[in-house]
């Protein structure tokens, strides 16, 4: 598992340091190419420039929205699994974000065994697919 865990590439978008920081850690610990940013603008330009496999973004960001992120990501790779973080759940953002097909959606503060679990099913899903 651990081979497989190295060829996937996961990127963080949250505009609070911290969060990206300490799921960059965790993800990094348990093997997995991770990279983060905490600016909408810089990670939109990595959107554009890299494909991930598995994104965590956040909803809600000074500069930006989370969702415009999405369908950017969508747009470019449907296969790609997108985890909603927000520190703001509701009904109308769990709606929105079903429409625009993530993977799972999760409230801050995170889980670190959620975070886990959660990208381990995204992989299983990923290999069924033939991916990465």
């Amino acid at each position: 598992m651990s081979g497989v865990r190295k060829m996937v590439k996961i990127l963080i978008v949250d505009d609070e340091k911290s969060i990206c920081e300490s799921l960059t850690w965790i993800l990094e610990k348990e093997g997995y190419y991770v990279r983060s940013e905490a600016d909408f603008k810089k990670a939109k330009e990595i959107v554009e420039k890299d494909e991930f496999d598995i994104y965590f973004i956040d909803l809600v960001f000074p500069s930006g929205n989370g969702l415009e992120l999405i369908k950017l990501i969508k747009g470019q790779n449907k296969n790609a699994l997108i985890i909603v973080i927000t520190g703001y759940p509701s009904m109308p953002t769990l709606i929105e974000s079903i429409r625009s097909e993530v993977y799972d959606y999760i409230s801050k503060p995170i889980s670190i065994d959620d975070v886990i679990k959660i990208v381990d099913h995204a992989i299983t899903l990923l290999n069924k697919k033939g991916m990465p």
